[in-house]
């Protein structure tokens, strides 16, 4: 069965509105799946030019990495 409606948080004995339904949390997953593919992806990619990758590929590697781990740490 799939929930569709509000998520909630709890802090202590209290809940609080998160924001997000339970789809909006399904695409937030598949969003960082495909961000983790495309980093490995990106990683293949600069072993293959021996480490002589354009500066806009050094650039999007150092976003993709914070925005991935930004997600790890929540």
């Amino acid at each position: 069965m799939k929930y569709n409606g509000k998520l909630y948080g709890k802090i202590g004995k209290k809940y609080f509105d998160t924001g997000n339904t339970g789809d909006d949390w399904e695409m937030l997953e598949i969003a960082r799946s495909a961000l983790a593919e495309l980093y490995e992806a990106m990683i293949r990619y600069e072993g293959d030019v021996d480490g002589e990758a354009p500066s806009e590929h050094h650039r999007m590697m150092d976003r993709v990495r914070a925005a991935l781990s930004s997600e790890r740490s929540r």
